[in-house]
């Protein structure tokens, strides 16, 4: 009954905030994409270093995101597509989602909130995990489909506040609640997030780092999509670089994303009408 009422107040609430809105001059323009996966390129050539991820579950996501940016503000439309497999249980299932969100700064207090939709069942995941392995030399992914489609709806809000603020460097505990009825599971995050600006004047490149120390809790109503979502202590470090004026990238890794002891790599690029606006880790927490 919660998770309705939450969805249904976001429901009415976002559509009112887009077309309100809270600031005038949301003139910048970005297009962000990312991709996530449990395994790396590389990672044959480094698993003397770092054992592979099992390559089961979230094994890959994509991210697709368009901002308008003010100078506080901004409002995004959101498109995530991810692949799941469960090896032990011998099904497979995808997931693909859009949102509304809108980020914004109310009296000290950091906001995002955002509404959408979801749907999961075949979406074309075997076929592209299988491409993907095909083309470089890995065992295929032979498991059946999940049979039938589900429908959802999806909420999320975040609150945070900066303990320290500076020119290098910002800390800011936060709590995110993600609402999600139907077809995927909906999560409590809590911790901190640090980030240390940085610039390389003589290369005219500039970004920041992020760190995220925090601890996810999974509630999965349903018993198969369940295996795929836990609970425990999360790390994440990002780097984010603008390599020119209008261009941006980050890089990240994540310990125990969905609470199952695996590694997570990302990667999204930024392209900006201005300088790009780095998402952090928030924008990438899917689902």
């Amino acid at each position: 009954m919660f998770r309705k009422i939450f969805l249904g107040i976001l429901f009415l609430v976002l559509p009112l905030s887009w077309v309100l809105g809270g600031e005038n001059t949301l003139d910048a323009k970005q297009i962000s994409i990312s991709y996530w996966n449990d395994n790396h390129l590389i990672q044959r050539q480094l698993s003397a270093f770092r054992l592979p991820g099992d390559d089961d579950y979230m094994t890959a996501s994509f991210r697709l995101q368009f901002s308008q940016i003010g100078r506080i503000n901004l409002r995004s439309f959101e498109f995530y597509y991810s692949i799941f497999t469960d090896r032990d249980q011998g099904y497979r299932y995808d997931m693909f989602a859009y949102r509304l969100a809108r980020e914004g700064v109310h009296k000290g207090w950091s906001y995002r909130y955002a509404a959408g939709g979801l749907i999961r069942g075949d979406l074309g995941g075997d076929e592209l995990q299988n491409a993907y392995h095909r083309a470089n030399g890995y065992q295929l992914v032979e498991l059946d489909q999940l049979p039938g489609y589900r429908l959802g709806g999806i909420g999320l809000i975040k609150l945070s506040r900066s303990v320290i603020e500076s020119t290098w460097l910002s800390i800011q505990p936060f709590v995110t609640l993600n609402a999600r009825i139907g077809a995927g599971p909906s999560a409590i995050r809590t911790g901190v997030e640090s980030t240390f600006p940085w610039s390389l004047g003589n290369l005219a490149v500039n970004g920041s780092l992020q760190l995220r120390l925090g601890y996810v809790n999974y509630l999965v109503a349903n018993d198969i999509i369940e295996p795929a979502f836990d609970k425990g202590p999360v790390f994440g470090i990002m780097l984010n670089m603008a390599l020119v004026e209008k261009l941006g990238i980050s890089f990240w890794y994540t310990e125990n994303q969905y609470g199952l002891n695996d590694p997570h790599y990302g990667l999204t690029l930024h392209f900006s009408t201005t300088a790009p606006r780095f998402g952090g880790f928030s924008a990438v927490m899917f689902p």
